[in-house]
């Protein structure tokens, strides 16, 4: 009877002394940043055209207290704001987006049962990611097969767009006659601009 009442003792002791430990959490509780990921890797825009890059964390967890930085090789082929590209001359450029996650960027793990804070893991990590961009001149209004010039071979184009859109994709709106649709009728106008261009003009 004694040696058991005894075991039973040395038992409660073990769980209080477990219970009153202060909690160990393992590193991977609080993560760290592996990677990002870049809506565009690559891009075509024209001079003057702007687009959106955004950034998709790794584990999503971790975005927490990260630090983008925009490193941009040509600052004379476009500009990098916030996120937000502008392409300003034709050529290409490489947009480095960089992400630093600096220690203690992650929330504190909760208080042990006595309500005693516990420190924050420290963790550091600085990963990148890459976008090419390639700008193209503006384009001229109605030079549909982007050949620099406005000929009938535009508006044999535009009008098989009207057929075959997937085959035949605008560089540029087709609604040439601004009745708000893209229709054969478009097609017609820019041919007659081609012979007429004072009465059929292209703004």
């Amino acid at each position: 009877m004694k040696k058991a009442l005894s075991l039973i003792i040395s038992i409660v002791s073990v769980i209080g002394i477990f219970q009153s430990a202060p909690a160990v959490f393992a590193q991977d509780e609080i993560p760290a940043l592996k990677k990002i990921e870049l809506n565009h890797t690559q891009l075509t825009l024209r001079v003057a055209q702007t687009a959106d890059l955004t950034v998709t964390y790794n584990p999503e967890a971790a975005a927490d207290g990260v630090t983008l930085t925009y490193i941009n090789n040509r600052p004379d082929v476009v500009t990098v704001e916030d996120g937000v590209i502008t392409a300003l001359t034709p050529g290409t450029a490489t947009i480095t987006v960089k992400a630093k996650k600096k220690p203690g960027g992650n929330s504190s793990p909760p208080p042990d049962e006595g309500g005693n804070s516990l420190p924050i893991i420290p963790i550091s990590s600085t990963v990148s990611a890459k976008c090419t961009v390639t700008v193209l001149p503006a384009y001229i209004t109605g030079d549909f097969d982007d050949d620099g010039t406005i000929t009938d071979a535009d508006a044999v184009y535009l009008l098989m767009n009207t057929f075959f859109p997937e085959d035949y994709p605008l560089n540029q709106p087709g609604d040439l006659d601004g009745d708000g649709f893209v229709t054969d009728a478009d097609a017609v106008y820019l041919l007659m601009n081609t012979f007429f261009p004072e009465d059929y003009p292209i703004n």
